[in-house]
């Protein structure tokens, strides 16, 4: 059954709902039953039973987003929720994630669709001018016996050749994209990140995700009253999430050679330094739980600064290259007209 996108935009709500219910006291099955008759998507009768099966042999919401599509961080934390800790809590934080996420997705929509359509009018203009424009030019200037100039020469013949040309690129680029994301997805965990750490930009948002999902289960976990030897026993029996189990095992292994848990952490190397900090701080003062909690939530907020912070630029840059490409080619169609008039001369 394609489940892939059974929700699209509605996630966001499908949990707020949740929550405002399992507030009034509804049990989960009952929710489940009441959401399932809210949403259009999931009034279908296979979904339907699938759904309410998940609940009455799980009894794990977890479950059910899961079959719903729903980003593995989202189901980790729903899942510690339940099995550790506050559902309902959790699945408020699960909202404010989504909600993160859902605004940065809209912006940068926002901030290439316009860039896109111009492009698309751009290249359709190109194909136009190469069908008729310069080909007409061409004959225009046999007919006379002028010699096309160099410096016109050179424009079109890039201009002819730039549709295929960045369509080639686009396509290779794709498969290039493709092979690294497989041979990425192949690796072990532990290798992940020694290739991620490589990669500049992309490593920054990397650690800043991990720093946040570290600090926001540890905070999560600390809060309801378990230690940390639980918390990394936690992580290391993590079956659906590889990257928890090697953090938990690594963890593990450090402090059972003597280190520290905040040296243990940085050993890791795909933290940003702060975390670091944030723990010395919180062990010092007994504030552990709040220090994490906060720094979760400053992370969280630093990420989603960032890429807005990047998204700023592609516009300024896409609108740059495309003002240099209409000067271009308005002097293919300008420049043969001056230059026939100075054969005519």
């Amino acid at each position: 059954m394609n489940k892939g996108n059974v929700l699209k935009k509605e996630k966001v709500l499908y949990l707020i709902r949740l929550s405002d219910m399992l507030k009034q006291g509804f049990t989960l099955l009952e929710a489940i039953q009441l959401l399932n008759d809210q949403f259009p998507q999931l009034s279908k009768k296979e979904l339907k039973i699938k759904v309410i099966g998940l609940v009455k042999d799980t009894g794990q919401l977890h479950e059910v987003l899961k079959f719903l599509n729903y980003p593995q961080v989202i189901l980790s934390q729903i899942y510690f929720g339940e099995q550790y800790g506050n559902l309902i809590e959790t699945v408020d934080h699960s909202i404010l994630y989504l909600r993160k996420i859902e605004q940065v997705k809209e912006r940068f929509i926002k901030t290439i669709q316009y860039p896109t359509l111009l492009f698309c009018i751009f290249f359709m203009l190109l194909a136009a001018v190469n069908q008729t424009i310069i080909p007409q030019f061409s004959e225009i200037y046999e007919s006379m016996n002028v010699e096309i100039s160099t410096s016109l020469k050179v424009i079109t013949t890039i201009f002819s050749y730039l549709p295929t040309t960045i369509f080639t690129l686009f396509l290779s680029l794709v498969l290039i994209l493709l092979i690294i994301y497989l041979n990425y997805s192949s690796k072990d965990v532990s290798k992940r990140i020694s290739f991620s750490n490589k990669i500049p930009l992309i490593n920054k948002y990397i650690s800043m995700y991990h720093s946040y999902r570290i600090s926001r289960d540890f905070s999560f976990f600390i809060q309801n009253g378990i230690t940390l030897n639980k918390i990394i026993e936690i992580y290391m029996m993590q079956t659906k999430d590889s990257f928890l189990k090697y953090i938990g095992l690594s963890i593990n292994k450090s402090m059972e050679k003597g280190e520290s848990f905040p040296d243990a952490i940085k050993k890791l190397g795909c933290f940003e330094e702060h975390l670091i900090h944030y723990i010395k701080h919180g062990e010092n003062k007994s504030k552990l739980d709040m220090e994490l909690h906060y720094f979760s939530v400053f992370m969280l907020d630093k990420l989603e600064k960032t890429f807005i912070k990047h998204l700023k630029w592609i516009q300024p840059i896409v609108f740059g290259i495309l003002a240099l490409l209409i000067i271009t080619l308005y002097l293919i169609i300008i420049l043969p007209m001056l230059q026939m008039v100075e054969g005519i001369k």
